[in-house]
């Protein structure tokens, strides 16, 4: 749940940072049919569109969380992108929020093993 309150607080202190004034047009201009949340506005998006504004936001100030091994910030791409889906498919409250997202530990690891060439 850290995680996700983390993120979420990036998301909302990079609102006025020029990163999300572009991608935001982006999505706009693509259009669709929206069923998730992108911060700081007030029209729901496509899951894809909110994910990518989201997880734009989550890393624009660079406070995101830090895999050291593999000097990756997982869960600036992988909270988005499990918010944007709970979303879309109705799991809400702490049916969402019960456990990390799936990838947020491991796929760093496995990244990591390939960057130091490990595996």
């Amino acid at each position: 749940m850290a995680r996700t309150v983390d993120v979420v607080g990036n998301c909302l202190a990079a609102l006025r940072e020029g990163p999300a004034g572009i991608v935001g047009a982006v999505v706009q201009e693509w259009g669709g049919n929206g069923a998730a949340t992108g911060f700081g506005r007030a029209d729901l998006l496509p899951a894809p569109s909110a994910a990518l504004l989201n997880g734009t936001l989550a890393h624009s100030l660079d406070f995101d969380d830090t895999h050291l091994p593999s000097v990756l910030h997982p869960s600036s791409s992988v909270v988005p992108a499990a918010l944007a889906a709970a979303e879309l498919f109705g799991a809400a409250g702490r049916r969402c929020s019960r456990r990390p997202p799936s990838g947020s530990s491991d796929l760093p690891a496995r990244y990591g093993g390939l960057r130091r060439g490990a595996g």
